[in-house]
């Protein structure tokens, strides 16, 4: 009995992780869990024979579905520029625990993801992704951020990020993001958590403080991923100049 107690657990461990159709996998292992039940009741011997097949049966399913939907999820790691003059591919090993082999990206977890380069803004993001399921997709944005007031080469984890539009004011919500697994991170730098605005154009001044401004993460955002993870390195204290120095990696850091 211990067994099948044990196997249950599992199977309701399963299906709670699993990143898409936990639904149905849950469903499943409340059946399995029922047939269980049914094994503890005082029945003829080979009515229990055929309860325990079933229930073998289900958990193999269950643990099939999930282990094929795991391996066939999509992991992208989304860069806006990567360039002769401005990069942001250099960021993935300077702020991240990982490894990198040409396109191809390893977390310290196993997960491997692929780099994706969208080009900056709006348009570029949308044509970029439009081609990925959202529902067995997720996404790890990187790059450079300006900010009103933190320190420059301040790593940030976004936690959530609106629309950047200050001279006009509508109802819209804020869209969260998962928060970036401590062991992906380098603590060799300052981390901070905050909203990030994106706009369509290069934040020069803003009243906004504690934040940091991009152009393209509310796009990513939009498309609904099942997950969608961000990291931010403040590259200007609204500054243009100083944006294209450190994105050059002019200032040597």
């Amino acid at each position: 009995m211990e067994n099948h107690r044990f196997s249950i657990r599992k199977v309701v461990f399963v299906s709670r992780s699993c990143v898409g159709c936990e639904e149905f996998l849950f469903r499943m292992a409340q059946t399995t869990i029922s047939m269980f039940a049914l094994q503890t009741r005082a029945v003829r011997s080979d009515e229990v024979e055929v309860c325990k097949k079933k229930h073998r049966m289900k958990f193999f399913f269950a643990y099939i579905l999930n282990y094929y939907y795991l391996c066939s999820m999509k992991r992208i790691l989304l860069l806006a520029e990567e360039g002769d003059l401005i990069g942001e591919k250099k960021l993935i090993e300077k702020y991240l625990n990982a490894s990198v082999c040409g396109n191809k990206v390893t977390m310290p977890d196993g997960s491997e993801w692929t780099i994706v380069v969208s080009g900056v803004g709006a348009v570029n993001v949308i044509r970029a992704l439009s081609a990925y399921d959202a529902t067995d997709t997720e996404v790890l944005n990187i790059g450079y951020a300006g900010s009103a007031n933190f320190p420059i080469n301040t790593a940030v984890v976004v936690n959530e990020v609106k629309l950047n539009h200050p001279n006009c004011s509508y109802p819209e919500p804020a869209l969260s993001l998962s928060p970036v697994p401590a062991e992906w991170l380098k603590h060799d730098h300052e981390v901070l958590t905050a909203c990030n605005y994106s706009g369509a154009d290069f934040v020069l001044a803003s009243d906004y403080r504690d934040c940091t401004f991009d152009m393209e993460l509310a796009y990513i955002a939009a498309f609904g991923f099942r997950r969608l993870y961000a990291l931010k390195i403040v590259s200007d204290n609204l500054s243009l100049h100083d944006y294209r120095q450190v994105a050059a990696g002019v200032d040597g850091k």
